[in-house]
């Protein structure tokens, strides 16, 4: 027993916060090196790195704050760990954390970064680090050329912004980076992160995940400093789900000026009373190959609020809302896939105000809206609002209130201009719906686009995260069926693969790659269609093929069902019959591809 006493009081010195070598720290000003030898380190008051001072935390070392202290670095700060050895900072005692009255009770207070220990983007000053149990306070920063890397934030709760990084340089070159981290599990009134730099803001590869807002600016929002400034955002390869965000602003929120790239993300299954997944007010803005599904924007009843409604999916809203402003407000959104979102009142999948938008090789499906006078795909209006739709694939986008509805679905617009390019659309839009519109005659109005395996029903509770929505062989109206005049499409599709795969750009946001067993070329036309005459259909036992053998010689012949899967092929025979008794009942595809590489698709009918 004695042994046992013994080796139980060993085991309770050697745990990290019991440890002798824990270091208290009750100065006011603090430098040098904290190291592992010393951890623990308790914060016992409010701290503050003097100017001309470096604080230097190495990997491993806990920082515990012992009541809601904060750091305050006027000289810099820098705080290095490793994938193994993760530099901490946390409260002692986190009771009263969660109560919604923020009072100080629970957690510490952040810190201020006045600097950063690099003069590059190449030089961290937080990497691998956690940051947890803030409380009433925040992680604020004012330093050019900030890089922060490998960091996680979760479990804090703030009134403002939780993590507000901004820059006021002379010389107008501030920078920062923001990578490769975790923001989970967080509560705020403010943003959950906010970005102010007069140069660039580079925010890649990171996850917000768990977090609410409840009191606007969305989950990240990034502000220029006027409508005129030229700063550069790249949100790139993020991903964002189940947030919620409680009072106005987006998911992602870019506010006045400066020029915004959101490129690759995927965002889905999250929660906005206002606006939508990103609600974009900026200068200039490229939204380009991103996953957007799930999303839902829930206003609620009877309240209209004009410009800030609608958008579960792009929120577009020009800054200078009455006058038409050379090189501004223009946004180009392209090569996404926006599906199964929702929206109480219009715009479920595109919310366009005041801005000139092109809209372009995007797959827009699924969306769903309340209103009855409300658009599923794409709501336009302001007086200067000027979109083109060119090369969307718009399908099965529906109003609860009225389910079974084929005509109002798509599209709402009020402005001097909206004009159709070659869109895959699933009705006819009447010159009543869409007033002076242009090129509506252009469309290809079908009620499938044969994709490889879409999300099977409309709305958000059916998940589209993992669908397929690539082009299959039997997508004959779509493959190499696009306009190339707006030549805005991109030089990549939604999967990064090339743009024009061979001479005509497809419709929607994945082209179609042709494959070494895939003889389809860009012959493949409704022309070459009309070679060919298919009879009987609907047929239960025996088809023909009816053409001119001596100008058309096949060299291959396929039957695909409507989903593009391959189920049989056919022996080139020459007698132009086709066994088709084996097929059940339903609706097929036959591909036929000519040895001058013509491609042709004959649909029919097996009812038996």
């Amino acid at each position: 027993m004695r042994k046992l006493l013994l080796l139980l009081a060993s085991g309770l010195l050697l745990t990290p916060e019991c440890t002798e070598a824990a270091t208290q720290i009750s100065t006011p000003t603090v430098s040098g090196t904290w190291n592992l030898e010393g951890s623990p380190y308790y914060i016992n008051n409010d701290i503050s790195i003097a100017y001309n001072n470096l604080l230097t935390i190495q990997p491993g070392v806990q920082v515990i704050f012992m009541g809601n202290y904060q750091l305050i670095a006027h000289g810099k700060l820098s705080a290095v760990g490793t994938p193994e050895q993760k530099i901490v900072f946390k409260a002692n005692d986190t009771t009263g954390w969660a109560n919604p009255a923020l009072t100080a009770a629970g957690g510490w207070r952040g810190m201020v970064l006045l600097n950063s220990a690099g003069t590059s983007l190449n030089t961290p000053t937080l990497e691998y680090c956690i940051i947890k149990d803030m409380k009433n306070g925040s992680l604020q920063s004012s330093g050019e050329n900030l890089y922060i890397n490998q960091c996680e934030f979760y479990h804090n709760h703030t009134n403002g912004h939780m993590i507000n990084l901004a820059n006021f340089p002379s010389t107008g070159n501030a920078k920062m980076k923001f990578t490769n981290s975790v923001l989970r599990d967080n509560r705020t009134g403010g943003a959950m992160m906010y970005t102010l730099y007069a140069d660039s803001t580079y925010v890649t590869n990171n996850k917000f995940y768990n977090n609410t807002n409840n009191g606007g600016f969305g989950i990240y929002c990034n502000a220029a400093f006027a409508d005129t400034s030229t700063g550069v955002l790249m949100f790139k390869n993020n991903e964002l789900y189940n947030n919620t965000v409680i009072a106005s602003g987006g998911v992602v929120n870019c506010l006045q000026g400066g020029v915004v790239h959101i490129l690759n993300n995927k965002v889905h299954h999250n929660q906005t009373t206002f606006q939508g997944w990103v609600s974009v007010q900026s200068k200039k803005a490229l939204v380009e190959q991103n996953l957007i599904t799930n999303n839902q924007q829930i206003l609620g009843e009877g309240v209209f609020c004009g410009i800030n409604d609608g958008g579960g999916g792009l929120h577009l809203l020009g800054q200078t809302l009455l006058n038409d402003m050379s090189a501004m407000n223009e946004y180009t959104v392209r090569n996404n896939i926006i599906s199964n979102n929702y929206s109480s009142t219009s715009g479920a999948a595109i919310w366009a105000q005041h801005c000139k938008a092109t809209i372009i090789n995007n797959t827009i499906m699924n969306n769903t809206v309340k209103d009855a006078m409300g658009s599923a795909a794409v709501h336009g209006w302001g007086t200067y609002c000027r979109l083109k739709l060119s090369n969307n694939i718009i399908l099965n986008n529906k109003q609860t209130a009225i389910p079974g509805d084929t005509v109002y679905n798509n599209f709402r617009y009020w402005g001097p201009e909206i004009t159709f390019s070659k869109n895959l659309i699933d009705y006819v839009p009447g010159s009543s719906i869409i007033a002076g519109a242009q090129g509506i005659n252009t469309n290809i109005y079908k009620q499938n686009a044969y994709l490889t395996a879409p999300p099977q029903g409309v709305g958000p509770t059916i998940n589209a995260v993992n669908a397929d929505f690539s082009l299959t062989a039997a997508s004959a109206d779509c493959i190499n069926k696009g306009s190339m005049a707006l030549n805005a499409y991109g030089t990549t599709d939604y999967l990064g693969n090339t743009r024009v795969f061979e001479q005509t750009v497809d419709i929607g946001a994945i082209e179609y790659q042709k494959t070494t067993s895939d003889t389809s070329t860009a012959l493949n036309t409704v022309d070459a269609a009309r070679y060919f005459n298919l009879y009987p259909n609907p047929a239960n036992g025996m088809i023909h093929l009816k053409y001119d053998a001596q100008l058309h010689q096949l060299a291959q012949a396929d039957i695909f069902t409507v989903n593009g899967q391959m189920v049989q092929t056919i022996p080139l025979s020459g007698t132009g019959t086709i066994d088709v008794s084996m097929l059940a009942e339903g609706v097929y595809m036959l591909r036929l591809v000519t040895t001058q590489q013509e491609i042709a698709y004959k649909r029919f009918v097996i009812r038996k």
